[in-house]
């Protein structure tokens, strides 16, 4: 069996067929033959390389195979394009000069796509401007799924760039992209398509066999992910110093950095701007703006050294953070972190919203120790120069905290009165207002404060801060318990069961912004003594934390404190 071509025959002419056996073995039976003669003009399209798979953007580019299956020399055609058989949405005019059986590859213009899969066809028509001899062969499709999103991961190799890759994971750790080796010293860029069908967040880690990274022993490489829109979704330098020869590190610094550096696609609405990017001489009174996004309350502020595996983000309801608020888990003089932003829109908090594009920033670490005073800045919620405080309870003053100071001192003075005192606080620049010697009664007192840095005290030569004092009425037995310690009670403490009748209680806090912070939990009588410490990391927006009392603590009423974010928050709980 096969397919012959006759040569050129006379019209009109008469031939004859013959069909015979040229000396093999004969076996009996019955066998066809067709005479299939091609149409004059005869366009067909034998297969569609574009748009298949996964798609990335809002148009696509068909690219398929036409052939001249006519007779005539084919010079011109048509070609429609659908999707999903809707309605024509582009006409193409091929022309060209294809002799019988040759083909060509055709590209043709863009056509805007729906999201989601679906089905592309071409079709050919009008050869030559003639109607097609036979229709049979004139269309082509292709499926598709125009779900994808696109990413740019860059590498900057080092003198190794042949020990370097890279690899890029879905949600369920399916590898989706890859890349690498590279040349040495060289700047790579590879567009890549990520699949949604499992979601549109992904993870990125880079390996290097070398152990040593992109930077800088071997070089000055680097790595970054962008989105090709203009934001930068993470960026780092791969020191290489960290142990497993991967980013992020093998042994992450914060235990949440697990699953590689994480991204979402499309970014979010917010980015940092642009003049806070590239600013390594930060020190912690330095905000940090975002792109105000309209509506919204809340913004979480992300903090990271990609490297290292190391996270630090802290929720405020404005477009702006300063360094210094961070006071649990500080971050550190002279490493480059890289910072983004997320804006809470819809229900959930920000576990369903998306960071937007950052870039990189830090805290200058040749900060010269000196001069500090209380912060005087109204935007502020740390403000206290110039403030009105109670005595007696849980309000406090904070100091402009310095890069390497051990401890302060606060100095509380009212010339008019003789008076004079002063509170020293290790390795806080937070003072509550609330002790038993010497306290500070109604009026009004300049306050200065000195820095210890390497050994020795600044002085107090910053500036003189005025403070209004105003003492409430005298507490209680267990607000006089509290004359030690900052106390705030809240609503959004739960204690239970309460009473605690078989030595176990729950705990439970909701409403926080900060995602990761140490916890101390006291247990204290009436009379101050603590009974019971605990101190413990909490991850995410609630604490839930189930507790065992001391085992034969005696029936009666007791003051359990926790200590968040700089806070003391305290309930009693009843003890049968």
């Amino acid at each position: 069996a096969g397919v012959n071509a006759l040569p050129v025959l006379t019209p009109n002419t008469d031939y004859m067929l013959l069909v015979y056996n040229k000396g093999g073995v004969s076996q009996s039976g019955s066998f066809g033959i067709l005479l299939d003669h091609p149409a004059v003009n005869d366009a067909a399209l034998t297969g569609m390389s574009s748009p298949t798979g996964v798609v990335c953007g809002s148009v696509v580019t068909p690219v398929v195979t036409l052939e001249n299956a006519g007779e005539a020399p084919l010079t011109s055609a048509v070609l429609s394009v659908e999707i999903d058989n809707g309605g024509v949405l582009l006409t193409y005019l091929w022309t060209g000069n294809l002799a019988s059986g040759a083909s060509e590859v055709v590209t043709l213009d863009a056509v805007t796509t729906p999201t989601g899969a679906h089905s592309l066809s071409v079709t050919v028509s009008q050869p030559n401007g003639q109607p097609d001899g036979i229709a049979g062969d004139n269309v082509a499709v292709s499926m598709y799924d125009a779900s994808g999103h696109t990413a740019n991961v860059i590498i900057r190799s080092d003198d190794h760039g042949s020990e370097t890759t890279w690899t890029i994971f879905d949600a369920f750790f399916f590898p989706v992209a890859s890349g690498g080796p590279y040349a040495n010293n060289t700047t790579n860029t590879t567009e890549v398509c990520l699949p949604s069908v499992f979601g549109d967040c992904f993870s990125l880690f880079i390996f290097d066999s070398g152990g040593d990274g992109l930077c800088c022993t071997a070089g000055n490489g680097y790595w970054e992910l962008n989105d090709g829109l203009g934001h930068t979704m993470l960026r780092d330098e791969f020191v290489g110093t960290f142990d497993g020869g991967q980013s992020p590190a093998v042994t992450p610094q914060t235990s949440v950095y697990t699953m590689g550096h994480e991204f979402c696609l499309p970014v979010g609405p917010s980015d940092i701007l642009a003049n806070e990017c590239g600013i390594f001489t930060n020190n912690l009174l330095n905000k940090v703006y975002c792109e105000e996004v309209p509506g919204a309350t809340m913004y979480q502020f992300e903090f990271s050294d990609p490297d290292a595996g190391f996270l630090r983000r802290i929720g405020v309801p404005r477009p702006w953070v300063a360094f210094g608020e961070m006071v649990t888990f500080p971050l550190q003089p002279g490493v480059k972190y890289f910072t983004r932003v997320r804006v809470d829109q819809g229900p959930g908090g920000f576990f369903d919203d998306r960071f937007g594009g950052g870039c990189e920033m830090g805290i200058d670490p040749v900060q010269v120790p000196g001069c500090t005073q209380l912060i005087d800045n109204p935007s502020l919620p740390t403000h206290s120069c110039g403030a009105t405080k109670t005595f007696g309870g849980s309000d406090k003053i904070w100091a402009v905290p310095v890069v390497g100071g051990t401890a302060y001192r606060f100095n509380f003075s009212n010339p008019d009165e003789g008076f004079l005192r002063r509170i020293g606080l290790p390795h806080n620049y937070v003072c509550i207002l609330n002790w038993v010697t010497l306290p500070l009664l109604d009026g009004q007192y300049d306050v200065t404060v000195s820095v210890l840095v390497n050994g020795q005290w600044s002085g107090y030569c910053g500036a003189a801060c005025q403070l209004n004092i105003f003492t409430p009425p005298a507490n209680n037995m267990e607000g006089r318990m509290a004359e030690a310690v900052e106390t705030t009670n809240s609503s959004e403490l739960q204690v239970y069961p309460n009473p605690v009748t078989d030595g176990q209680v729950t705990v439970r806090m909701e409403g926080l912004t900060d995602e990761m912070r140490t916890i101390q939990l006291d247990v204290m009588d009436l009379q101050g003594k603590a009974v019971m410490n605990e101190q413990f990391t909490n991850e995410g927006d609630v604490i839930n934390r189930r507790i065992n009392l001391p085992t034969g603590l005696k029936a009666g009423s007791y003051v359990l404190r926790l200590v968040v974010d700089g806070q003391v928050i305290t309930d009693r709980i009843l003890v049968m």
